[in-house]
């Protein structure tokens, strides 16, 4: 989505709270979008919580044996923590 990042992360926000209440067959897709509402937050300019849920996509993954995905995930939180974006760092595709 290109634009209005405030209104995406209300949408996001909203998905996410839908996606928990279905329970844990919903977990990849739950993982996708807190990876989305993470990179969200980065462009408004949040990157705690932007870190705090991809700590949370990365767990999730570990759990499932997702160790690839879960990897971008942790360079997203290095490069959050640096300061440093040069594009997407994670891809939650088998």
């Amino acid at each position: 989505m290109v634009g209005n990042w405030a209104e995406h992360k209300r949408l996001l926000t909203h998905t996410l709270k839908l996606q928990r209440e279905q329970g844990v067959a919903h977990e990849v897709a739950l993982t996708l979008t807190l990876s989305y509402l993470s990179d969200a937050n980065r462009h408004l300019g949040l990157p705690e919580e932007g870190t705090q849920q991809a700590k949370e996509a990365a767990e999730i993954l570990g759990k499932l044996g997702m160790t690839v995905q879960q990897a971008g995930f942790f360079i997203f939180i290095f490069k959050t923590a640096s300061r440093v974006f040069d594009g997407p760092c994670f891809s939650i595709a088998r």
